[in-house]
C-alpha cells in the first residue's frame, strides 16, 4: 500500500458528543494528524425532517469528511455508535475510506430475547408516531423502559430521533464486519459491559486485515479515560499500514 496521509475523522458515540473526543483529537494533533472532528445531526446539528437509517449517517460523514480533507482519502475512529457507521461505511467500500478504528463499536451483540421483546413491546405501545398514552399508564411505561433496558430511547424526546434511534439499533452488522476489507484496528476495554469485549474477538476473527488492543482494566470509557495511549496506538499501527 502506498503511504497513507495522515488524516482522520472523529465520530462519536450516541449518548455523547463531539466535544467528549476533544482530547484524542488533541493528542493525535500532538502526532501529526490533521484531525476532523465531525458535528452530526440529531446531535450537535438540527435534526432532519425524517428518521435516518445507519446509511445515512454514512453518507453524511463521508461527505463531510471528503470535503474537509480536500478529497484526500481518510481514516475514520468511531466509538461505540460511531463505530457502527465505521463498520457500515468499511463494508460499503466507501472509496475515500483507506482505514478504519473501532474503539467498543456497537452493533454487534444483540440483546438478549427478553430485553428484546420488551423493547419492541414499548415501541408498540409507545411509539411517537401513535396516540401517546403516557397520562394513562405512565407507571407502566417506566416499568417497561427499565425490563428493556432502554434507557438511551428513554432520553430521547424528539419523535424523529426515537425512530431514528429504533431503526439503528435494529440492524446487526455481524455479517456486515465480513466484508470490511480495509486495514482495521480493534481497540476495547475488557471490562466493558456496555459492548463486550466478545465484540472485539468476534471483529478480529471477520475482519481480515485487522489487528486488536485490549485495555484490561479499561470499560466503555476508554477513550475518554485513555486519549494518549490510543493516540499512540492509532499512530504505531497507522505507520506499519
Amino acid at each position: 500500500m502506498t503511504e497513507l496521509k495522515k488524516n482522520i475523522c472523529l465520530v462519536h458515540g450516541w449518548g455523547a458528543n463531539a466535544a467528549k473526543l476533544i482530547p484524542l483529537k488533541e493528542e493525535l494533533g500532538k502526532l501529526g494528524w490533521n484531525v476532523f472532528l465531525v458535528l452530526i445531526p440529531f446531535f450537535e446539528l438540527k435534526a432532519p425532517r425524517k428518521p435516518w437509517d445507519l446509511k445515512d449517517f454514512a453518507d453524511f460523514i463521508d461527505k463531510k469528511s471528503r470535503s474537509f480533507f480536500k478529497k484526500e482519502s481518510y481514516c475514520l475512529f468511531g466509538y461505540s455508535f460511531g463505530g457502527r457507521i465505521g463498520i457500515k461505511m468499511a463494508s460499503e467500500n466507501f472509496p475515500k475510506l483507506n482505514s478504519l478504528v473501532l474503539c467498543s463499536a456497537a452493533g454487534i451483540s444483540r440483546i438478549n430475547p427478553i430485553r428484546r421483546f420488551f423493547f419492541k413491546l414499548l415501541v408498540t405501545f409507545f411509539s411517537p408516531f401513535k396516540k401517546p398514552l403516557e397520562s394513562q399508564l405512565p407507571y407502566f411505561k417506566k416499568i417497561i423502559y427499565r425490563l428493556a433496558r432502554a434507557f438511551d430511547y428513554e432520553k430521547i424526546k424528539s419523535k424523529i430521533k426515537k425512530e431514528t434511534f429504533k431503526r439503528i439499533i435494529e440492524e446487526s452488522l455481524r455479517l456486515q464486519a465480513e466484508k470490511a476489507k480495509i486495514p482495521t484496528l480493534i481497540v476495547w476495554g475488557g471490562k466493558d459491559k456496555t459492548t463486550p469485549v466478545k465484540d472485539a474477538y468476534f471483529l478480529k476473527n471477520k475482519i481480515t486485515n485487522s489487528t486488536l488492543e485490549i485495555f484490561p482494566k479499561e470499560n466503555h470509557q476508554l477513550p475518554y479515560h485513555k486519549p494518549k495511549k490510543i493516540a499512540k496506538k492509532i499512530d504505531l499501527w497507522f505507520k506499519k499500514l
